[in-house]
């Protein structure tokens, strides 16, 4: 939650908000970098030796779903040749 919320504000700040409206697989993809960013948070968590907080779990999901839904926005824009990619950076 914190990580949509986060991709939100940022959106938000850019200017860039009205692209969940005028294109909705947007907001499906940020539910899906949501869902994926909190199944990968109990693996990334295996890898410290000590039990990380409450407060560290909920920035490592955050942190996860933002650079998750972030990869896909600059693969199109880095390969242009993709149709959705077109229909974005035309």
């Amino acid at each position: 939650m914190l990580g949509c919320a986060g991709v939100g504000v940022i959106s938000g700040m850019m200017g860039a908000w009205p692209l969940f409206f005028a294109y909705p697989p947007f907001t499906v993809h940020l539910v899906l970098s949501a869902l994926l960013g909190a199944a990968l948070t109990p693996r990334v968590e295996c890898l410290w030796k000590r039990p990380l907080s409450e407060t560290a779990i909920k920035s490592i999901a955050a942190f996860l779903t933002t650079v998750i839904f972030a990869a896909l926005p600059l693969y199109l824009f880095f390969h242009r040749s993709t149709w959705p990619a077109e229909l974005l950076f035309n």
